[in-house]
Order: C-alpha cells, then structure tokens, then sequence
C-alpha cells in the first residue's frame, strides 16, 4: 500500500492519473444518458429532434474541438514548465503539475472527446430526442469556458509575484496546520531512556511519514516512538531515523521501518520546510548576476516575515501526538524560530551582501518581526543575531556610509546603538537550521 501512495504522489503520475480518472468518468456518461432516455422518454421529451445527418456531425465537431482544444492546453502547460524551470526554479514544476485547474481542464477536454466518440458509435441512426446529444452540446460549451479560465490561471501562473503570494499563503497554512495538528507532550523520557532503535536500511530523503500508523503501533505495544529526522531531511545508511522506549522484536521494528519511507528524492512531504525552500530558490535566482532581480528578492523576504510572524512567542517544546488511550505515543522534530529563520534568511543574506536595497529590505522585515516578538526574549535574540549578520556583512561590502545609514535607519531604536558599534559579532550561532532538529 504505501508502495502504491507513494507511486500516485509523484507529479507526472498525479498528471495521468488524475485527467485520466475525469476523463473516463465523463466520457461513460452517454451510457447513462441512453438508458434514461429509454426507460424514462418523458426525460427527453422537451429536447429537439435530432436527425442522424444533424447530430452525427455535431458529434465529430465537438470530439475534433475537444482534441485541438487538449493539444491546445498541453501546448501551453508545457510552455508554463518552460518558463517556470528557467526562470522560477525547476522544483516549481510540483506545483504547476498537481495544479487542480491544469488538471481539471486536460480531464473536461479529454472527457468531451471521449463522450462524443462513444455517443457517436452508441446512438440509433434514427430520428429522436436524444439526451446524449444534448449532454454533447453542453459539454462543448462548458469546455470552451473552462478553456477560457484554464488561459487566464496560466498567464497568473507565470507571473512571479502570483507565484511567491501562493507560496507564502501554502506555508502560512501549513504552519498553522502544524500548530493545530500536533500537542506539547511533557514529561516525555530524557534521551537514556529509548533502548530500540530504527535503522535506515537506504541513503535517501525522508518522505512521507505514517503518522497514524506510528500511533497506533507504539499505543499497541505501549511505548513512545520519537522520529530523530524531519521529512525533506536525507539520511545515510545505517543511520538511526527513529527511537523507542522499548525494545524491538521484528515485528515491530518491520511495522516501523514500513511507516517511514525513504526516497531517491526529495518531496513536499513537509509542506512548510518545501515552501521555504521554493522561496529561497526563487530569490537566489533573483539574485543571481544573469538576473539581477532585486524587487523579486524583496517580494521573497516580505512573504517569509509574514509567515514567520505567525508563530512568533510560540513555545518550541516538544511535539507529536498522543495515543487513543491520551498517552504520548509519537514525538515529531519540531519548528522553532530560529530553525525557520536560518533557513530563510542566511542564504539571501549571503547572496546579498552587495545590494544595499535588498539590504534595506532584510532590514525592514527584521524591523518587524522584532517589534512583533515583544515579549518573546529567545526570539527577539535571534532576530537581533540576524539583524548584527545584516550590518556585518554590509560594513564588510565597504558600501558609502550614508548607504550604510539607510539600513540601518530601518532598524529598530535599542538596536541602533549596536549598529553605531559596528555590530558586534552575534551572542548565540543562528545557523542555517537546515538539519536542525528541536
């Protein structure tokens, strides 16, 4: 089974499986359609009569339509890849791929030219109302509405700015999923206290997780499963992926091993460290000197701020989820600010370091996020080891300084006193928290 989820969760098979799926359901409804008419002829006795001379090539029109208009639509995603890879970054085309509208309207076009062939072959060439032929017609309109809408989603998918708000708004929802999703579990064991242990038997990435599986094995045996890697995260061979607090047979160590996938590449198993991912991919392209493309950069460091500032003054304590019997039952690598924020900002800070604009901006969105994290002493302190990186690495490009002065006049009043210092190197080591687990 989780072989086969695994398969439907790659993006090309998400592509097939899903238009296939809407196309062959539409495309059996003339089916249906004739055994009304037959059995219930009051059903069709307001539609006009239809001669096999007038619908059999109403029929082809709308099955040629459908298929020029599918050609037309594939054509124009393909085109959407394109852009999206060279300009956007390649792990974008997840996103443009499992896209509900691409989707919807390669499933509607293939459908149509399905339903005409097989009305065409099923109908009587007689004359008659016919419900099929009807059905035919509405379809082919419908599909030259969602035709229209399908151009309209894709000239909003290729717009950078479009693209970088749907990012943001997918890991403002996962966070607050995360927060919901999963409980503070105190009084958990100290690190003596897990004597089983679960070996990754593969190199690879962390992909989908099991949750409930995990559950309800570790509720059956009485113990507590805690996962030591996030999904997105790679592991080596024979690294330890999971711990218990009682010791394994086989059984259950296979039970476990089984909820706990390992792929070749990575995925979106963990929606919010993916987002952060796109995010930083898409500035650092943005950066890049073939691209030069400040106020994209800018658009990137606002929309994490955004996210970021929803779980300020959050506690970062353990987290997972409990059992039915109420017991904690597993443990999951949890988020914290500055794991977040390590991975956000250290490499568009790095790549930065010589534009005094996107310099001003990091400084803006620091600005924020300190003022929102009042109350908070461990966040404040790491946005302020963020803020003291930013004015190193500005003093450090020799910029004038009265562009200097620019960043730092967007800093908050208690921090720019350390700016005038120099900025002093940063009490606690933000790292990048790209392997972090807290």
């Amino acid at each position: 089974m989780n072989s086969v989820i695994r398969f439907l969760r790659q993006p090309f098979h998400l592509l097939l499986m899903g238009p296939a799926l809407l196309a062959l359901g539409i495309g059996a409804l003339p089916f249906p359609l004739m055994y009304l008419e037959r059995t219930f002829p009051v059903l069709a006795s307001f539609l006009p009569v239809y001669a096999p001379q007038v619908f059999q090539p109403m029929l082809g029109v709308v099955a040629t339509a459908a298929m020029t208009a599918l050609s037309l639509a594939y054509s124009l995603t393909l085109v959407v890849f394109t852009l999206a890879a060279g300009s956007i970054g390649p792990r974008l085309l997840r996103r443009f791929v499992t896209d509900r509208v691409n989707q919807a309207t390669a499933g509607t076009l293939a459908g149509t030219f399905l339903y005409a062939l097989i009305a065409l072959s099923q109908l009587p060439a007689t004359n008659g109302a016919s419900l099929a032929v009807t059905g035919a017609l509405g379809l082919g309109a419908f599909s030259v509405l969602q035709l229209i809408f399908f151009v309209r989603h894709v000239a909003e998918a290729v717009s950078i700015d479009d693209e970088i708000a749907g990012i943001a708004r997918n890991l403002t929802s996962a966070l607050e999923t995360h927060r919901e999703r999963y409980s503070e579990l105190p009084d958990l064991p100290d690190d003596d206290g897990y004597s089983g242990e679960i070996v990754s038997e593969t190199s690879g990435y962390i992909g989908t997780i099991d949750e409930p599986g995990l559950t309800k094995t570790a509720t059956d045996r009485d113990m507590i499963v805690k996962l030591q890697y996030a999904p997105g995260q790679y592991v080596l061979a024979g690294a330890v992926i999971a711990r218990a607090t009682a010791d394994l047979d086989d059984e259950t160590s296979d039970c476990l091993e089984a909820a706990i996938a390992i792929e070749p590449a990575r995925t979106d198993g963990r929606a919010i460290e993916f987002s952060i991912h796109l995010l930083v991919e898409i500035a650092l392209r943005a950066l890049s000197p073939g691209v030069n493309d400040q106020y994209t950069a800018i658009a990137v460091i606002d929309a994490v701020s955004g996210s970021i500032a929803d779980i300020l003054s959050a506690e970062s304590a353990p987290s997972g989820l409990c059992g039915e019997d109420g017991a904690p039952r597993l443990i999951v690598p949890g988020l914290s600010v500055k794991h977040l924020m390590g991975q956000a900002y250290h490499p568009i800070r790095r790549a930065s370091t010589e534009s005094i604009l996107v310099s001003q901006a990091l400084a803006r969105a620091f600005a924020r996020l300190h003022a929102t994290a009042e109350g908070a002493d461990a966040d404040r302190d790491v946005i302020d080891d963020h803020i003291r990186l930013l004015l190193q690495g500005v003093a450090a490009a020799n910029h004038l300084p009265n562009d200097r002065d620019s960043v730092v006049a967007f800093l908050p009043e208690d921090l720019r006193a350390a700016a005038d210092a120099g900025g002093d190197a940063p009490d606690n080591d933000p790292t990048d928290g790209a392997d972090a687990v807290t």
